[in-house]
């Protein structure tokens, strides 16, 4: 699949992790608090075991925003919607995800 870049060139989209398959794909967009990317960055790679011991995950990627680099975007792979929404988001593990990232969150994440 291709997209049109804003130069008007095409560019294939990124493609999920090795070996992952399609599911659900939660989309959150994460805002980081002024100075806080780099500690924000080690923070989400000490929290990021906590969501992939959760039922149902199965991939994380974190992307920076060039344009704005406060700016991130999530993507997690679950295998439904409900591994995302209730057995993770309703567990103590989402707490434990929470306790390590939440402090650089400069708005709330939209998903």
């Amino acid at each position: 699949m291709s997209a049109p870049s804003r130069t008007g060139q095409t560019h294939l989209l990124p493609s999920l992790p090795c070996g992952a398959t399609p599911g659900v794909i939660e989309h959150a967009e994460l805002v980081i608090a002024p100075g806080r990317e780099a500690e924000f960055e080690e923070a989400f790679a000490h929290g990021h075991p906590a969501v992939a011991q959760a039922a149902g995950y199965r991939w994380a990627r974190l992307i920076r925003q060039i344009e704005n680099p406060r700016n991130y975007l999530l993507l997690v792979g679950w295998e439904t919607v409900e591994a995302h929404t209730v057995d993770f988001r309703q567990s103590e593990l989402f707490q434990l995800w929470r306790e390590a990232v939440g402090d650089f969150f400069a708005t709330p994440i939209v998903i």
